[in-house]
């Protein structure tokens, strides 16, 4: 976990934790709690291995289509950035950048646009920099723009390879510091 950028403060504050129950589906597994976005209602728990295998997440319910991974929050923000997994939308917390994870490279649903409206129309999308991030990227700008949305996809420099906004972070905080706060 710490090697994916991850410190104690940061698990606690997400309530992170992990998995050693052989006979769970989720065993071996980072676990993130999926609460309610603006409650801490809990909706449903995800896992991510963290040592390789497939799937890379999985969910013990469907109910994350119905919410947004991330810290609940009330108040209306300035601009808020969106990302795939977990980790990267812990990652850009900690920069102190509001951000919400999709669970995966899915489409946006009518819940989860409403979810964002409640917060902004200032949307900065960043998937992860492989073909299908850029596709769920570009599908989830489309929607956003649908509804009224000021979305824009973040960039990756081109002068370091980052597979992802989790490793922007650790490698270019100062750029895509930039990139969110400007966007």
């Amino acid at each position: 976990m710490y090697d994916k950028g991850i410190s104690l403060k940061l698990s606690q504050q997400f309530q992170l934790g992990f998995d050693n129950n052989k006979d769970s589906l989720l065993y071996g597994r980072l676990i993130f709690p999926v609460r309610h976005p603006w409650s801490d209602f809990l909706v449903t728990i995800s896992g991510r291995t963290l040592i390789g295998g497939s799937p890379k997440y999985r969910h013990l319910s469907f109910l994350g289509n119905r919410c947004l991974y991330g810290i609940p929050r009330q108040e209306k923000l300035e601009r808020v950035a969106i990302v795939e997994g977990q980790l990267d939308a812990i990652s850009l917390e900690s920069l102190g950048i509001p951000t919400y994870a999709v669970l995966g490279s899915s489409p946006l649903t009518g819940w989860q646009v409403g979810l964002l409206k409640r917060w902004t129309n200032n949307i900065v999308i960043y998937g992860d920099n492989d073909t299908a991030g850029k596709n769920a990227a570009a599908n989830w700008k489309q929607r956003l723009d649908k509804e009224g949305f000021k979305s824009i996809i973040g960039p990756y420099p081109p002068s370091i390879y980052a597979k992802d906004p989790n490793d922007l972070v650790r490698d270019n905080p100062e750029y895509i510091r930039k990139v969110l706060q400007c966007g």
